[in-house]
């Protein structure tokens, strides 16, 4: 988790979408990508990695990993990281993975 990747959106305008990998889901072997990540910005798709073509569909970025363990006290919505240099997520993000913003995501509750 924390890892950056590039997805390709040839319909797209920007056809390269920087984004984090922060949540994986093994039943169906998907990652959950989130695209101008800890901004008021921020959405996200599930996308399979192993499904997909590397270099065609997605290819590793070379920018260090993000520690989401050290962000996750601060809240998020504000300003740093991200996807893009500030430029707003691929529009095709929320339609092709389901997603949509963050907080739209159900909360998982703890095993005991």
């Amino acid at each position: 988790m924390g890892h950056k990747v590039w997805r390709h959106w040839p319909s797209e305008a920007r056809q390269w979408a920087e984004g984090v990998i922060t949540d994986y889901r093994p039943a169906d072997d998907a990652h959950c990508i989130v695209y101008e990540f800890n901004t008021r910005l921020e959405t996200f798709e599930w996308f399979s990695l192993a499904a997909a073509e590397e270099g065609r569909d997605w290819r590793m970025s070379e920018s260090a990993p993000i520690d989401l363990f050290a962000l996750a006290g601060q809240g998020g919505g504000g300003g740093g990281g991200g996807g893009g240099g500030g430029a707003a997520p691929p529009p095709g993000a929320a339609r092709a993975g389901g997603g949509g913003r963050r907080e739209d995501l159900p909360l998982r509750s703890k095993k005991t």
